[in-house]
């Protein structure tokens, strides 16, 4: 007779019995299919060739009342035969028990998946998003369930089926469940929403909650759009770091990504990557507004129709934002949301490691950029770009302020000066001219360049007339008005002049 218990637990397959073992007279337990869960008790009473029994049925199972009756003789296989009747009652308790385990980790695991489905805030963020079950990405309304939906800026107020369009749009293309943590996120800054909801470190609320904003913002990207001012400043300083990271995490699996030249600015406005796009407003004045700026009437533009420029021209030094709208911003767009979204989790796990849905979040926003730039008739460089990024580099102190007095002539300060302290000035002024005269294209440069640098036998006011360094410095500033209207600044740094 073959084992009917391995390793302490029933088998769920037949249980086999060669016939040769089987012997006539002998009570047997005897099923029809391996997953009854009650057996027959028969008698064999004749042994038939091919495998096949005889026997008589003493006790039928429960299952097998309409085939098997008490009494009866029907013939059988071998094969089903379990064992003797004698050891039935142990092989029986056996089956039931692991039945039992196998329902309760069955019950387990849909719990598990029926949890899976509830948006809590409380939920600690996943390890991962990009696991078999968890990879699927948001492409219809069906993925968002019936998850809560935040209420959106618009102007009117939407039926729920244009809610979850709206929140279609603006998480389409993101992990079904970074989708359910960013709405879970949102629930906490809703109205409605509890105040007594205490989301632990590392939830779900704790670490996308403060995305909330962008997010309903971003919900109203296809009417008009808004500017995502209150993304975080932690998450918008950590930005070149996950790009850097995003680069050499594709370097690592032996490709490369090509990222934006940006000047190296202080962030003055932006402490984000500098080739982001910024949405602005056109104005005459000075001051650099939004787009939706009351300021500018009749030139107000929606953020999401609105021209753009690269976020490091915020940090060039003279930036004068505009008190009532705050300048300009980033414009909440889906793009966006996934990818600071991606900063958010790349954070909370300690910078240790990035899912393929965070790479795809960053080349979305590398490639939202390219394509607002494309837009513009922007080259990835233009001449701006040349001439700030020359600018930057080697940037005078103190000893700027000489060699800009010495070209204004303001007051007559200069004259004041002994013979080493003017040359000295005028050759620092001269030397950065030139670094902005080679920066700018051939078809930009004045023609009038002086030539030679000034020596140190005679006065500044007779250099200025033989060189012409004040007219070539005149001439230069004209080429540069309009897209560098404080072009001293960078010139000549000038120290205490603004908050640099």
């Amino acid at each position: 007779m073959s084992n009917q218990l391995v390793n302490g637990r029933a088998s769920r397959q037949y249980a086999t019995m060669r016939i040769a073992d089987v012997e006539v007279g002998v009570e047997y337990a005897h099923r029809k299919s391996s997953w009854s869960p009650d057996a027959s008790r028969v008698v064999v009473r004749e042994k038939i060739t091919g495998g096949r029994l005889r026997v008589e049925v003493l006790e039928p199972a429960a299952d097998t009342e309409n085939t098997f009756r008490r009494g009866s003789r029907v013939e059988v296989r071998s094969r089903s035969i379990l064992c003797t009747w004698e050891v039935w009652p142990e092989l029986s308790a056996a089956e039931q028990e692991t039945r039992d385990k196998e329902a309760a980790e069955k019950r387990e695991r849909w719990a598990e998946i029926e949890q899976q489905e509830i948006a809590d805030p409380t939920r600690p963020i996943s390890d991962k998003y990009d696991t078999r079950y968890y990879s699927s990405l948001v492409d219809s309304t069906e993925h968002l369930r019936d998850w809560p939906l935040p209420e959106p800026r618009f102007a009117w107020r939407p039926v729920q089926q244009q809610l979850k369009a709206a929140a279609l749009r603006t998480l389409e293309g993101l992990p079904v469940y970074l989708a359910r943590d960013l709405l879970a996120g949102a629930t906490l800054w809703s109205d409605d929403s509890s105040s007594s909801v205490v989301t632990p470190d590392g939830s779900a609320g704790a670490v996308l909650g403060p995305l909330a904003p962008t997010l309903t913002e971003t919900m109203d990207w296809a009417n008009r759009g808004y500017l995502a001012r209150r993304i975080p400043d932690d998450l918008l300083s950590a930005a070149s770091g996950f790009v850097e990271a995003c680069a050499a995490a594709i370097t690592k699996e032996g490709g490369h990504l090509e990222l934006p030249e940006v000047p190296q600015l202080d962030p003055i406005h932006f402490s984000g990557p500098g080739w982001m796009r910024i949405s602005y407003g056109y104005s005459s004045g000075r001051r650099i507004h939004a787009p939706d700026c009351h300021v500018l009437q009749s030139q107000k533009t929606d953020p999401n129709k609105a021209a753009t420029w690269p976020a490091w021209r915020l940090n060039l030094p003279g930036s004068d934002p505009c008190g009532n709208c705050e300048g300009p911003w980033m414009a909440a767009s889906p793009a966006l949301l996934g990818f600071f979204a991606a900063i958010a989790i790349w954070r909370h796990r300690s910078d240790k490691s990035l899912e393929r849905w965070q790479l795809r979040a960053c080349l979305m926003m590398l490639a939202d950029a390219a394509r607002a730039r494309a837009i513009e008739v922007e080259p990835d460089r233009d001449w701006v770009h040349r001439v700030v990024s020359a600018l930057v580099v080697g940037r005078p102190g103190e000893n700027g302020w000489d060699a800009y007095t010495a070209l204004k002539q303001m007051g007559g300060d200069s004259r004041t000066w002994d013979s080493a302290r003017q040359m000295s000035a005028l050759r620092l002024a001269y030397d950065r001219l030139t670094i902005l005269h080679d920066a700018l294209p051939l078809s930009l440069r004045p023609a009038d360049q002086p030539e030679p640098q000034p020596t140190e036998n005679l006065s500044v006011e007779a250099e200025l007339r033989r060189t012409g360094i004040q007219s070539w410095y005149h001439s230069l500033s004209q080429v540069c008005t309009d897209k560098l209207p404080d072009l001293d600044l960078l010139l000549f740094g000038l120290p205490g002049a603004i908050k640099w």
